[in-house]
């Protein structure tokens, strides 16, 4: 596990060959976790996302339209490296 020189990406490696880059950004994973649900997370979804720090609304600017989910950002599939 390994940060990027600027601080912004954490790469990690698992004994299953895997390698990912995570995005170290809060308010970048705020809003990706905001968009998949379109709504807050409740502190039990937070706490599983987003660990140890203390629980805060995710999606406070965002209306829903009526019947249905606004997406603005779709989250791509990691790949593994080999």
């Amino acid at each position: 596990m390994t940060f990027s020189p600027d601080g912004k990406l954490l790469a990690t490696a698992c004994d299953d060959k895997t390698a990912r880059l995570w995005n170290t950004n809060l308010d970048d994973m705020l809003q990706q976790l905001c968009t998949g649900p379109g709504r807050n997370l409740s502190p039990s979804e937070w706490r599983r996302y987003v660990g140890d720090l203390t629980w805060q609304p995710t999606c406070e600017s965002w209306t829903t339209p009526p019947g249905g989910v606004w997406l603005d950002y779709h989250l791509k599939p990691s790949r593994p490296t080999t």
